[in-house]
Protein backbone atom coordinates (compact mmCIF):
# COMPACT_ATOMS: atom_id res chain seq x y z
CA UNK A 1 0.00 0.00 0.00
CA UNK A 2 2.79 2.17 0.29
CA UNK A 3 3.29 3.71 -3.01
CA UNK A 4 6.64 5.29 -2.90
CA UNK A 5 9.62 4.53 -5.14
CA UNK A 6 12.96 5.81 -4.84
CA UNK A 7 14.27 8.56 -6.86
CA UNK A 8 17.75 8.24 -8.92
CA UNK A 9 21.00 9.71 -7.05
CA UNK A 10 20.12 13.45 -8.54
CA UNK A 11 17.78 14.94 -6.51
CA UNK A 12 17.79 11.73 -4.40
CA UNK A 13 14.61 11.09 -2.18
CA UNK A 14 11.22 9.62 -2.60
CA UNK A 15 9.05 10.15 -5.44
CA UNK A 16 4.90 9.01 -4.76
CA UNK A 17 3.46 7.11 -6.69
CA UNK A 18 -0.39 6.79 -6.10
CA UNK A 19 -2.72 10.33 -5.83
CA UNK A 20 -5.73 11.15 -4.93
CA UNK A 21 -8.02 10.52 -7.84
CA UNK A 22 -7.13 6.55 -7.00
CA UNK A 23 -9.03 6.44 -3.62
CA UNK A 24 -11.63 7.76 -5.47
CA UNK A 25 -13.37 4.73 -6.18
CA UNK A 26 -12.53 2.98 -2.82
CA UNK A 27 -13.85 6.15 -0.66
CA UNK A 28 -17.24 5.80 -2.85
CA UNK A 29 -17.87 2.10 -1.97
CA UNK A 30 -16.22 2.87 1.42
CA UNK A 31 -18.94 5.78 2.34
CA UNK A 32 -22.72 4.25 2.56
CA UNK A 33 -25.33 5.58 -0.19
CA UNK A 34 -27.91 6.92 2.06
CA UNK A 35 -25.45 9.64 2.95
CA UNK A 36 -26.02 13.35 1.74
CA UNK A 37 -24.69 13.70 -2.10
CA UNK A 38 -22.58 17.21 -0.73
CA UNK A 39 -21.53 14.97 2.28
CA UNK A 40 -20.17 12.41 0.56
CA UNK A 41 -18.26 14.59 -2.06
CA UNK A 42 -16.51 16.56 0.96
CA UNK A 43 -15.60 13.79 3.21
CA UNK A 44 -14.41 12.13 0.09
CA UNK A 45 -12.22 15.52 -0.96
CA UNK A 46 -10.41 15.37 2.28
CA UNK A 47 -10.49 11.84 3.17
CA UNK A 48 -8.64 10.76 -0.71
CA UNK A 49 -5.78 13.80 0.62
CA UNK A 50 -5.48 12.11 3.94
CA UNK A 51 -4.41 8.78 2.45
CA UNK A 52 -2.17 9.79 -0.08
CA UNK A 53 -0.29 11.26 3.07
CA UNK A 54 -0.46 8.54 5.02
CA UNK A 55 0.62 6.40 2.34
CA UNK A 56 4.21 8.38 1.98
CA UNK A 57 4.20 9.07 5.34
CA UNK A 58 4.08 5.03 6.47
CA UNK A 59 6.69 4.89 3.25
CA UNK A 60 9.41 6.89 4.68
CA UNK A 61 8.54 5.41 8.63
CA UNK A 62 8.86 1.74 8.05
CA UNK A 63 12.03 1.41 6.26
CA UNK A 64 13.82 4.09 8.70
CA UNK A 65 12.21 2.38 11.74
CA UNK A 66 13.25 -1.23 10.56
CA UNK A 67 16.54 -0.73 8.96
CA UNK A 68 19.18 -2.94 9.99
CA UNK A 69 21.56 -0.88 12.32
CA UNK A 70 24.47 -0.55 9.47
CA UNK A 71 22.06 0.93 7.35
CA UNK A 72 21.62 4.59 6.58
CA UNK A 73 19.18 6.45 8.51
CA UNK A 74 16.02 8.04 5.88
CA UNK A 75 14.84 10.20 8.73
CA UNK A 76 16.15 12.62 11.31
CA UNK A 77 14.99 10.52 14.49
CA UNK A 78 13.02 13.55 16.03
CA UNK A 79 11.35 14.07 12.75
CA UNK A 80 10.24 10.31 12.69
CA UNK A 81 8.52 10.85 15.67
CA UNK A 82 6.81 13.65 14.34
CA UNK A 83 5.69 11.91 11.40
CA UNK A 84 4.44 8.98 13.42
CA UNK A 85 2.31 11.70 15.19
CA UNK A 86 1.21 13.17 11.61
CA UNK A 87 0.46 9.05 10.81
CA UNK A 88 -1.59 9.01 13.90
CA UNK A 89 -3.40 12.14 13.40
CA UNK A 90 -4.54 11.36 9.93
CA UNK A 91 -5.53 7.61 10.72
CA UNK A 92 -7.62 9.19 13.47
CA UNK A 93 -9.25 11.56 11.07
CA UNK A 94 -9.84 8.99 8.43
CA UNK A 95 -11.46 7.01 11.02
CA UNK A 96 -13.24 9.33 12.20
CA UNK A 97 -14.60 10.43 9.24
CA UNK A 98 -16.24 6.94 7.95
CA UNK A 99 -17.40 6.15 11.38
CA UNK A 100 -19.14 9.06 11.99
CA UNK A 101 -20.69 8.72 8.60
CA UNK A 102 -21.78 5.50 8.81
CA UNK A 103 -23.38 5.92 12.67
CA UNK A 104 -25.24 8.65 10.85
CA UNK A 105 -26.87 6.57 8.25
CA UNK A 106 -27.40 3.92 10.62
CA UNK A 107 -29.46 6.37 12.62
CA UNK A 108 -31.81 7.68 9.59
CA UNK A 109 -29.31 10.68 9.07
CA UNK A 110 -27.81 11.73 5.78
CA UNK A 111 -25.13 14.06 7.69
CA UNK A 112 -26.55 17.13 6.02
CA UNK A 113 -28.33 18.18 9.94
CA UNK A 114 -24.98 18.65 10.93
CA UNK A 115 -25.75 15.85 13.38
CA UNK A 116 -23.30 15.53 16.37
CA UNK A 117 -21.43 12.05 16.76
CA UNK A 118 -19.17 10.98 20.32
CA UNK A 119 -16.40 8.75 19.78
CA UNK A 120 -17.55 5.45 21.16
CA UNK A 121 -20.90 5.98 18.63
CA UNK A 122 -18.54 5.88 15.09
CA UNK A 123 -15.67 3.90 16.55
CA UNK A 124 -18.56 1.07 17.01
CA UNK A 125 -20.04 1.92 13.53
CA UNK A 126 -16.53 1.66 11.98
CA UNK A 127 -16.04 -1.30 13.41
CA UNK A 128 -19.38 -3.09 12.33
CA UNK A 129 -18.76 -1.89 8.83
CA UNK A 130 -15.12 -2.56 8.09
CA UNK A 131 -13.96 -5.79 10.85
CA UNK A 132 -17.42 -7.02 12.09
CA UNK A 133 -15.75 -10.34 12.88
CA UNK A 134 -12.96 -9.26 14.70
CA UNK A 135 -10.55 -10.45 12.14
CA UNK A 136 -8.44 -7.27 11.51
CA UNK A 137 -8.46 -5.90 15.02
CA UNK A 138 -9.55 -2.90 13.64
CA UNK A 139 -11.35 -1.77 17.53
CA UNK A 140 -7.64 -2.22 18.81
CA UNK A 141 -5.54 -1.00 16.43
CA UNK A 142 -7.64 2.75 16.22
CA UNK A 143 -7.77 1.89 20.14
CA UNK A 144 -3.79 2.52 19.35
CA UNK A 145 -4.13 5.36 17.34
CA UNK A 146 -6.33 7.02 20.14
CA UNK A 147 -3.76 6.25 22.65
CA UNK A 148 -2.20 9.89 20.75
CA UNK A 149 -4.90 12.09 21.65
CA UNK A 150 -6.53 11.11 25.31
CA UNK A 151 -4.75 13.98 26.80
CA UNK A 152 -5.64 16.11 23.86
CA UNK A 153 -9.10 15.48 23.11
CA UNK A 154 -11.72 15.63 24.97
CA UNK A 155 -14.87 13.57 24.81
CA UNK A 156 -16.56 15.92 22.40
CA UNK A 157 -19.04 15.25 19.18
CA UNK A 158 -17.71 14.73 15.90
CA UNK A 159 -20.24 17.39 13.41
CA UNK A 160 -20.91 17.37 9.75
CA UNK A 161 -22.21 21.03 8.89
CA UNK A 162 -22.60 23.27 6.11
Amino acid sequence: MFYLSELPDNPPGFNAISNPAEWEGWLIDALPREADVEIKRRLSSNLKHILVGLEMKAGLIIPHCTRVAAAPSILFESYCQTMIFEFCVGVYSVCEGLGSIHYLTSQGDDGAGGGAVYRQNWQDALVLVFDDTGEHDLREAVGIVECVFRVILPPIPTTFCH
